[in-house]
């Protein structure tokens, strides 16, 4: 000090009261970091949360929409065994009316025209639930498809 410089000089009191400041400013810090880890806990609680829930909401819908698909695909898998068995029917059918064509001449007119009545009939019903089925496979396969 001698030299010519100034220095500023601190007192005892300035110095104990920068320690107690440093001291109440640690405190703080300390408080303030307990305060955020507990907000950062609870935040991220409340997320896992709300993110379990949406995942069980989307769960829950993608496992209604398997079912469903299954079970459209149990329907089609019904309906095509449905369509073979008139389809069959149809062609026996069409076999038995061909040879109904072929018998002799000995029935009475009146029994054979009720028989060719009775054969149309069935033929056209036949004809008829075979569309059906197959326009509700073809329906079936649509939204099994829109569904994936």
């Amino acid at each position: 000090m001698e030299d010519g410089t100034e220095v500023e000089k601190l007192t005892f009191k300035d110095v104990n009261g920068l320690v107690g400041r440093n001291v109440q400013l640690r405190r703080l810090m300390h408080s303030l970091s307990i305060k955020h880890d507990q907000i950062d806990a609870e935040l991220k609680e409340k997320f896992e949360m709300e993110l379990q829930k949406h995942i069980d909401e989307e769960s829950s819908k993608v496992a209604s929409v398997l079912e469903r698909s299954e079970e459209q695909g149990r329907m089609i898998e019904s309906l095509h065994d449905s369509v073979a068995l008139c389809k069959r029917l149809y062609e026996e059918e069409l076999k038995s009316r061909a040879s109904y064509s072929r018998l002799p001449e000995t029935f009475p007119e009146d029994g054979r025209k009720d028989l060719i009545l009775l054969s149309e009939g069935s033929q056209e019903a036949t004809k008829k639930a075979l569309e059906q089925a197959s326009e509700q496979v073809r329906n079936l396969e649509d939204d099994l498809a829109k569904s994936r």
